[in-house]
């Protein structure tokens, strides 16, 4: 409708409004935007348009990208899929924006080996990483399939999800806790792994260091 497409141009404008942007990054939106409308609806939409104006104040070159590649990435994923991945490519954006041509080839991996279920926690642990540290949760990304690899199909999602419970209070400890799975399901049966879990989580409200270590 008109208000649709008026709303439209007023997100392209601020785009290029903003620090002065290029006829390229403009010729950009515009068609790019087009393809991502389907895709992340009208609100969606002008959360994308956030994110590529903060890459696009650090390049140029890797807002153009992000915003030419941005439909075939997030379309196969679930609505709280791509707002996981919009927030991760955000904090990424914020503090290492180096990082974002090698963030959704990751993410395009994830569909193809990690099982749905586990996509959710997967993408919630890594955002909680990229908010401290962007190469970290990168790492973890492209180790994750591997570490998954180790871990029965039915135990998968239970694990993550206490990952992501973690990480709320330690991301290092979280990450240590994913890292070395594979490691800890060859010491302990699945069973004995929560209360050895949960004991880590009272070392990490006292003390976030010291449940790194305890992790690691």
């Amino acid at each position: 409708d008109l208000w649709s497409l008026d709303k439209w141009v007023q997100l392209g404008r601020g785009l290029l409004e903003d620090h002065s942007r290029s006829a390229r990054l403009a010729s950009t939106y515009f068609k790019s935007s087009l393809h991502c409308l389907p895709v992340f609806g009208l609100k969606g939409l002008h959360e994308w348009v956030e994110v590529a104006a903060m890459i696009a104040a650090r390049s140029q070159d890797f807002a153009q990208l992000f915003m030419e590649s941005s439909a075939p990435w997030f379309a196969p994923l679930t609505d709280e899929e791509r707002n996981l991945v919009l927030q991760i490519t955000r904090a990424m954006a914020e503090s290492s924006y180096t990082s974002l041509p090698k963030l959704f080839p990751l993410i395009q991996h994830q569909q193809r080996k990690i099982k749905e279920d586990v996509r959710k926690p997967l993408y919630q642990l890594c955002l909680n990483i990229s908010r401290r540290s962007p190469r970290d949760a990168l790492d973890y990304l492209e180790s994750c399939p591997v570490i998954l690899s180790c871990v029965e199909s039915k135990d998968q999602l239970h694990l993550m999800e206490m990952g992501v419970k973690l990480s709320a209070l330690s991301w290092e400890a979280a990450l240590g806790y994913i890292t070395n799975l594979p490691e800890i399901l060859a010491s302990l049966p699945v069973h004995k792994v929560q209360p050895w879990f949960e004991a880590g989580l009272e070392i990490a409200r006292e003390n976030p260091h010291a449940a790194a270590a305890y992790y690691a």
